[in-house]
């Protein structure tokens, strides 16, 4: 390994450990949306909050099948941040941010009927509720929040 690999490599190692030893004021975030495109197999979340620039907060997916997504969001200087959630699957998708598990929101896309035919529908829970999202036997989507 040449010594400009091991610089990088020690460098990356230590800003990693760097972000996931970072405390997130959960107080901070104000909202977070789901914006559904079912079309395209895509879901973006977005936050906004008053959380300082370079913030990196941890967006999971669960897919219903027991399959967990994670992605990375940087907070911008504005207390913004997106992230596209990629290969959303028919029925049940609950998302939360792992740093504030207060926050769960989950989107449903059914398909009821004629190709191209969804029933949608967007929960967003309060503090302590976990969301759950699915789609009944008819094709019509269930969201609810359940205590947790």
């Amino acid at each position: 390994m040449t010594k400009f690999r091991a610089l990088l490599v020690g460098v990356l190692l230590l800003g990693f450990a760097g972000v996931a030893s970072a405390q997130v004021d959960c107080a901070e975030i104000e909202q977070v949306k789901i914006k559904p495109k079912p079309k395209r197999n895509r879901m973006k979340v977005v936050v906004k909050s008053d959380l300082p620039g370079g913030t990196m907060l941890t967006i999971e997916q669960d897919l219903g099948d027991g399959t967990v997504q994670s992605k990375m969001m940087e907070v911008n200087a504005d207390g913004k941040g997106r992230v596209m959630m990629r290969n959303v699957v028919f029925g049940g998708n609950a998302v939360r941010v792992v740093e504030c598990p207060e926050f769960s929101n989950c989107y449903a896309a059914c398909e009821n009927g004629e190709e191209g035919e969804f029933s949608t529908c967007f929960e967003s829970c309060d503090e302590g509720q976990i969301a759950s999202c699915g789609c009944d036997d008819t094709g019509e989507a269930m969201c609810e929040c359940i205590d947790g």
